[in-house]
């Protein structure tokens, strides 16, 4: 049976991808393998183009043990954070930093919906935040955030600013340099659809590490300082894939590779409109689409195709007094899927919106 995995958290790989799962692994203390690794970190800062000095710091660890690391390493125990908050993920970052005990305002922009510049410019004015957290797009929601807008601000405002680009490299336009980022958190599963455990943070530049964790401290990645490339054992198979997805993106082109995501989740968008959903995401990310349903039973729809080897997120967990939003769920249009699986999909939804599955309205 194929998996079609229509999440934003593991995605249906190519079979490519597989294949390399299945080799044997190589030693990592080795110089054929740091060399790969250089190349590996030269691709990326390419491809996400960084500035001409940005660096890679490759953690074994998920996308949150990345954020984690930018928190922990990046921002000052004395630094005033401001949290751009619009959903699960960007909640995360306010977490983080109030674990370390941080200073954090929270900018709440209304789910599924585009940020006000102007409202947060007049935020950062009253804060005076030493740096600016937020996510290129907010997976619980969907919704695409404008950080070439905010990174124009960094330099008036002299903050930090990090970004979370999990879910949006190589899914939407994004531009390291253009949009004036200092620290760009990444994973090896989601945007990049590849196995997990493998986490990146770029960096526009060499900077100052102030860091609070032995296994996530920083300067023990620094692959310029490193004959031994990694401090510790590293995914060998997520960083296998990633070398190759990078050549691979490379080779076709960013434009390219994009613009397939956009057209999977515009085949997606026009097959739920005609089947009535809401589509209540105010300026959605290629990464997926947040529907909106009157149905009560999104749940029992997702155990019941999961039966059937089709994966979805069933709800949009995140308001801003907490709870579940309804009928609402998500599902991602990244990794391996074709129209054809938008089409099985859709008709499964038909047949439940007819009410012809058997499962139990809750």
């Amino acid at each position: 049976m194929r998996v079609l995995n229509f999440t934003p958290a593991v995605t249906t790989m190519t079979e490519e991808t597989l294949r390399l799962a299945g080799e044997p692994l190589e030693y990592f203390r080795t110089q054929n393998f740091c060399d790969r690794l250089r190349d590996t970190e030269r691709l990326l800062l390419e491809l996400i183009e960084a500035p001409k000095d940005g660096r890679v710091y490759f953690l074994t660890a998920s996308g949150s043990g990345a954020m984690d690391a930018a928190v922990s390493n990046l921002i000052r125990p004395t630094d005033r954070v401001l949290v751009v908050e619009a959903g699960t993920f960007s909640r995360r970052w306010a977490d983080i930093c109030r674990f370390y005990g941080l200073t954090v305002f929270d900018y709440h922009v209304p789910f599924a919906c585009d940020m006000s510049l102007n409202d947060l410019e007049d935020q950062i004015r009253m804060f005076q935040p030493d740096v600016l957290l937020m996510t290129r797009n907010e997976t619980s929601s969907m919704q695409l955030f404008d950080v070439r807008g905010v990174g124009s601000l960094k330099d008036k405002y002299k903050f930090l600013f990090i970004v979370d680009a999990i879910s949006s490299f190589v899914i939407d336009e994004f531009s390291m340099t253009d949009s004036n980022v200092s620290a760009v958190v990444l994973c090896t599963n989601k945007g990049l659809a590849l196995s997990t455990g493998m986490s990146m943070i770029v960096l526009d530049k060499a900077r100052q590490f102030f860091p609070r964790s032995f296994y996530l401290d920083l300067r023990k990645y620094d692959l310029q300082a490193s004959d031994l490339s990694l401090p510790f054992t590293p995914n060998l198979i997520a960083l296998k894939q990633l070398y190759y997805r990078l050549l691979d993106i490379k080779k076709v082109g960013m434009r390219t590779t994009i613009e397939k995501v956009a057209a999977q989740a515009a085949h997606f968008r026009g097959l739920a409109l005609e089947l009535g959903f809401d589509l209540p995401t105010q300026t959605p990310s290629n990464c997926g689409t947040l529907l909106g349903t009157h149905r009560t039973d999104v749940k029992s729809l997702f155990r019941y195709l999961q039966q059937k080897g089709i994966f979805f997120t069933p709800y949009a967990v995140w308001t801003p007094s907490g709870g579940d939003a309804g009928g609402q769920f998500i599902v991602s249009h990244i990794g391996n899927l074709t129209r054809n699986d938008n089409l099985l999909f859709c008709e499964e939804l038909k047949k439940w919106l007819s009410g012809h599955l058997p499962i139990e309205v809750a």
